[in-house]
């Protein structure tokens, strides 16, 4: 963390995190709140709902933190390392953990807003209970999509296949059917609304998640309540998978630039999940219609008054292609800029973009002032650790080695931000490399693969066909272990 980011933030411990302080994450259909997407989840009910990021595990994991420790998990993902110990262990191998990146971020992503830091931390560095800063919320689990990485507690699409299917509760594809208490659910919802009237104003984040946003009708109330409620201080994220019919969105994209304008939010973020590129990536998220996708995106590519984030998640069949996406994310991203400059020249974009070559080198050169290129579309990324089939540490060393490097080598360095995620991926990559094979759960793979091909009419070697020699091996490995 830099000297800077030290002053912005008040908690001196080297285990301090600025989540586990300023964020909450609340999923109202569960009846359950974290402050970071790794830990485990603590309960609220609706007649404790105002201290959903107080509750007693909260305040303890803060406790420890301010002493220098670790918080303890009660439970552990298939991998064995979830909550808190994900970041020891990132930090423990040389890399950057999802800790260090939003401290980071204080002094680079947050540094334009205010009520970033929770007041009661600011007026005692010590305070453990305190009002949240950035509130996100998964309201249900209705989407249009099935990813191969997800399961019916975030889709729809996934409940109505296991239903379709019979899914049982055990076995690779421990999915069970989602549980439903709607009248439990419409006295959460009561009561984030009722919270959001009384602290909307001290948040500077909201944060809609999914199942898909778009697809949901409480993506409607959101924007009615901001609308009623407004907080001209206030970034509106929207985490979405962008299938949605185009003139559809144009039509929300509208209503949100109003809102821009008109005072009721400051500004809107919208991190669009993708994975890699080409059929693959149609594979891994079931339902995605790539070209959707693209058109929605490149939509909202020229308009910099909106935060541009990609939300990539790291799995063994997104690597291979994730280059060739990195590449078409580059290129965006210099027609975004290079239409900014436009804009701020007064000129017309399409006499800048026949200079498209010598505005980018300005740029790299810092020849053209940071300001006019601080629009820059972020990239983040994750990797699943659960289901534990769809890990890619189980390969190990040397099978992704080479497509590592090449997305290393496609990340840009222009800002600190793209210089943080590019050490966090270096981290992932580290992470796989320093992880022992496992021919097991490589298979466990294989299995979840030919029952997805089972239900869904798909094949997965044609996709993927270097997973067909990494199945083989895999066999023979464990052959050779006497398994």
């Amino acid at each position: 963390m830099t000297t800077e980011n030290k002053k912005l933030w008040p908690i001196k411990s080297d285990t301090g995190c600025y989540l586990k302080w300023s964020w909450s994450t609340i999923y109202l259909n569960r009846g359950t709140t974290a402050s970071c997407h790794r830990t485990v989840h603590n309960h609220f009910t609706a007649e404790n709902f105002d201290e959903f990021h107080n509750l007693p595990k909260k305040l303890d994991d803060r406790r420890r933190m301010l002493a220098g420790g670790w918080p303890e998990e009660s439970e552990t993902t298939k991998w064995g390392i979830s909550g808190c110990t994900y970041c020891k262990h990132m930090e423990d191998l040389g890399g950057t953990s999802d800790r260090q990146v939003q401290l980071q971020n204080l002094g680079t992503v947050f540094q334009n807003h205010t009520n970033v830091i929770p007041p009661e931390l600011l007026e005692d560095p010590n305070a453990v209970s305190v009002t949240p800063t950035i509130v996100e919320v998964y309201f249900n689990n209705v989407c249009n999509m099935a990813c191969l990485y997800c399961g019916p507690h975030f889709s729809t699409m996934w409940e109505e296949e296991n239903r379709r299917f019979n899914a049982q509760e055990d076995g690779i594809l421990a999915n069970p059917l989602w549980q439903r208490d709607q009248v439990r659910y419409d006295a959460m919802r009561d009561k984030l609304f009722a919270w959001l009237r009384e602290h909307g104003h001290k948040i500077w984040n909201f944060g809609m998640l999914g199942g898909e946003p778009f697809f949901q009708k409480e993506f409607d109330m959101v924007l009615d309540h901001w609308e009623n409620y407004p907080n001209p201080d206030l970034t509106l994220t929207i985490v979405t998978n962008l299938k949605i019919e185009h003139g559809r969105f144009v039509g929300y994209i509208d209503r949100l630039k109003r809102m821009a304008e008109t005072g009721k939010i400051k500004s809107l973020n919208i991190s669009a999940s993708l994975d890699c590129w080409g059929p693959q990536s149609e594979y891994l998220r079931w339902g995605l219609k790539l070209s959707e996708w693209e058109k929605n995106f490149t939509y909202m590519v020229p308009q910099e008054w909106i935060t541009l984030n990609v939300n990539i998640t790291i799995t063994p069949l997104s690597i291979k292609t994730l280059p060739e996406f990195l590449e078409k994310i580059n290129a965006w991203d210099q027609d975004r800029l290079i239409n900014i400059v436009a804009k701020n020249l007064k000129l017309p974009y399409e006499k800048l973009s026949q200079h498209r070559d010598r505005i980018l080198q300005m740029i790299s050169q810092n020849k053209i002032p940071q300001a006019d290129i601080d629009k820059h579309i972020c990239v983040s990324f994750m990797h699943v650790l659960d289901p534990t089939q769809m890990n890619p540490l189980w390969f190990g060393q040397g099978v992704f080695t080479q497509d590592m490097q090449r997305v290393a080598d496609l990340m840009p360095v222009l800002t600190e931000y793209q210089r943080n995620y590019k050490t966090y991926m270096q981290g992932i990559a580290n992470s796989i490399e320093k992880t022992s094979r496992d021919p097991k759960k490589i298979l466990m793979l294989e299995t979840y693969l030919n029952e997805m091909d089972r239900r869904r009419g798909t094949v997965w070697p044609e996709l993927f066909p270097w997973l067909v020699d990494q199945f083989a091996q895999a066999r023979t490995e464990l052959g050779e272990l006497g398994e």
